[in-house]
């Protein structure tokens, strides 16, 4: 049985790069991650608030960039 979504992707293939996008987008934050905690970076941060709010306002705008290219793509 082929599912709705298979069907979404045989009619638009650029869709099916989406996947591949959002593991791409994800292995470049993890390495932002570890440059920033592994070098000198973090002082700019002078509190580990600041350092926490970068790092949860980061994926939240990846994620409204995937979305934004999801829906652009659609």
């Amino acid at each position: 049985m082929v599912s709705l979504f298979q069907k979404s992707l045989k009619n638009q293939p650029i869709l099916s790069l989406l996947p591949i996008f959002s593991v791409v987008v994800g292995l470049l934050y993890l390495v932002a991650v570890r440059a920033v905690v592994k070098s000198s970076l973090l002082r700019y941060y002078k509190t580990w608030p600041h350092a926490l709010l970068y790092f949860v306002c980061v994926p939240i705008g990846l994620g409204l960039l995937y979305m934004a290219v999801a829906i652009l793509l659609e």
